[in-house]
């Protein structure tokens, strides 16, 4: 799983650095196939959002992902 975060979410590197550690917090707790691989990449009111809503997004996604919609 890959978390990207570009420079449009935020000029500051320790920004981009925050959010990526976020999002790859709220993946640990979640299981996904052996044979799926996830880019993420975050969009600009992931900087400021707190990390119970990143997780949420991220959870719904999963979510979404598993029953194939």
């Amino acid at each position: 799983t890959a978390c990207v975060v570009s420079k449009k979410v935020s000029p500051k590197a320790v920004v981009r650095n925050t959010v990526k550690r976020r999002m790859r917090a709220a993946l640990k707790g979640t299981t996904l196939p052996t044979h799926v691989s996830l880019i993420l990449t975050a969009k600009k009111p992931v900087a400021t959002a707190s990390f119970a809503a990143v997780r949420e997004d991220i959870e719904q996604l999963i979510t979404k992902f598993r029953s194939g919609k």
